[in-house]
């Protein structure tokens, strides 16, 4: 371990040297030849009169750049297209850096006749991988099928960042994210062998409810439709889903009646003070009321079945059922007796006013957004339309 340490704190230190006399996006890019050259800048800037070090700059300055140059074959031979060149662009983004960090010591400038630029080779390498991830990207798209247009967007994207508004790359990213979409069409709901108008609806809700809720998710290059979407855009759906009510019951209005006892004990008035006689004794009463509670109900219980299926490979997705549960309940209460056995729970129900039931619609609405409330967290809990 001792013997390591020196090695360690040579190359921490020449890490260091690099990151202060070029970019630190390129230093992992440097070659050892590029931190001999760096090695001797920082040496100059200590010393900027060192001979020695100025004597031994032109060599490593040309090894570095002879060096680097070499490595050309091999990096366009070895890697993809289009990433062949980005990766020989950060190469030649290396040597660049070199050069500006001789250019940048006046010193060091004066002894390198003929110092190397890059620019040039650096905008044609861009160019050539904008070129190589285009000409890929057509590749793809002409197959046909989204899983190629995926791919094809992906390499759209990096002809761009080589290139900014490469060819039409804008319109060809579009044409693409139209192939690689899945759509899934979200069929009108089977409101238990009813129509949605009988349940006091002016259209489908349901259906427009899950398709605004599945979009607004951002499923990756997924969009929800209704049938006459897919209809009207001559879609063949590759995902469908179907929901119906198995059950969707609201059950008519009915009423309880219970009555109970309070019984208090309450101490009798003061009496008026007589100073003709002596005032009978303080003593206290027992008082009692008899309270019924009327409780008026209704109750509603639904069942929604959902089948997400998927049409290109004939399996379901999902297929499972949703309860909705629903109890109302308003209760009030009437009392004879003597009010003031009654507590503070006895008059709130008695103040309660019954105004109406609610109504089959109002009922039905709540079992209805009860059942697919469920449904709606199965999906976020893990429901994946596309697996790619």
């Amino acid at each position: 371990m001792k013997k390591l340490l020196p090695f360690i704190v040579i190359c921490i230190l020449a890490v260091s040297c690099s990151e202060k006399l070029v970019p630190g996006n390129v230093v992992k890019f440097l070659s050892a030849e590029d931190e001999a050259v760096l090695e001797l800048l920082a040496g100059l800037k200590k010393n900027p009169s060192d001979k020695s070090l100025l004597e031994l700059l032109p060599d490593t300055y040309q090894r570095a750049m002879d060096s680097r140059m070499a490595m050309k074959s091999y990096v366009l031979r070895d890697n993809p297209p289009g990433d062949r060149w980005v990766y020989w662009r950060k190469q030649l983004e290396a040597s660049q850096s070199i050069t500006d960090a001789v250019l940048a010591f006046p010193q060091a400038s004066a002894v390198i006749s003929r110092p190397v630029q890059f620019r040039d080779q650096i905008s044609d390498a861009r160019q050539q991988a904008a070129e190589e991830y285009y000409q890929s990207a057509m590749e793809l798209l002409g197959n046909g099928n989204r899983r190629d247009a995926r791919m094809a967007i992906d390499y759209l994207n990096k002809a761009n960042r080589e290139v900014n508004n490469f060819r039409d790359v804008a319109q060809q990213i579009r044409l693409a994210e139209e192939k690689a979409t899945l759509f899934v069409v979200v069929n009108p709901v089977d409101y238990y062998n009813f129509g949605w108008n009988y349940w006091g609806f002016q259209n489908d809700y349901l259906q427009w409810q899950m398709i605004q809720d599945l979009n607004r998710r951002s499923y990756n290059y997924t969009r929800f439709i209704t049938d006459r979407d897919a209809y009207a855009m001559r879609l063949k759906p590759e995902r469908v889903v179907d929901m119906r009510f198995s059950r969707l019951q609201v059950y008519n209005p009915y009423t309880e009646r219970n009555s109970y006892t309070r019984e208090k004990t309450i101490m009798t008035p003061e009496p008026r003070v007589d100073t003709s006689r002596m005032a009978p004794p303080r003593g206290s009463i027992t008082v009692r009321a008899t309270v019924t509670v009327t409780k008026r109900l209704v109750n509603g219980d639904a069942d929604l079945e959902c089948r997400i299926y998927d049409v290109e490979h004939g399996r379901n997705i999902l297929y499972d059922r949703f309860p909705g549960r629903y109890n109302w309940v308003f209760e009030s209460a009437t009392y004879t007796g003597d009010s003031r056995a009654l507590t503070d729970a006895d008059w709130k129900l008695i103040n309660n006013r019954f105004d109406r039931y609610p109504t089959r619609e109002e009922v039905a609405q709540r079992l209805i957004q009860d059942a697919y409330g469920a449904l709606i967290r199965r999906i976020e809990q893990g429901v994946n339309f596309d697996p790619w």
